[in-house]
């Protein structure tokens, strides 16, 4: 289960609904921007498309990834990304690997599937 707590909200009219902006933390201490939607204040999913270097298919995802989200690529082959990468226990899966908020997501097409699917809601 995630527990946020709200930083901060700003909210304004904006043509007849409520523009709602700001930022909460993650339970992990990381932030996360809020969302408006008609004066209802969301979560933007986390999420992370974890990457190997000359992955055809990890190339084929980054081609085709839908606009407007906010997608943290990692790298696994780095060290940092290894360590991300162990973090979400995906170091031995076949990558591409997504991970949304705390969900992970394996292979192209299921991963273009998600990613579609995250759009369609924000």
């Amino acid at each position: 289960m995630i527990y946020f707590t709200l930083l901060y909200l700003l909210c304004s009219k904006n043509r007849g609904g409520i523009l709602c902006a700001g930022y909460a933390f993650h339970h992990r201490g990381l932030i996360r921007r809020v969302l408006n939607c008609e004066g209802v204040c969301t979560l933007m999913p986390e999420i992370k498309l974890f990457t190997k270097d000359n992955c055809q298919k990890c190339e084929h995802v980054k081609e085709r990834m839908p606009k407007g989200l906010a997608i943290q690529i990692i790298n696994a082959d780095t060290i940092d990304g290894l360590a991300e990468a162990a973090y979400y226990e995906i170091v031995e899966k076949t990558f591409p690997v997504l991970v949304v908020d705390d969900d992970v997501v394996c292979g192209a097409l299921q991963i273009l599937e998600r990613l579609n699917s995250v759009a369609e809601q924000s």
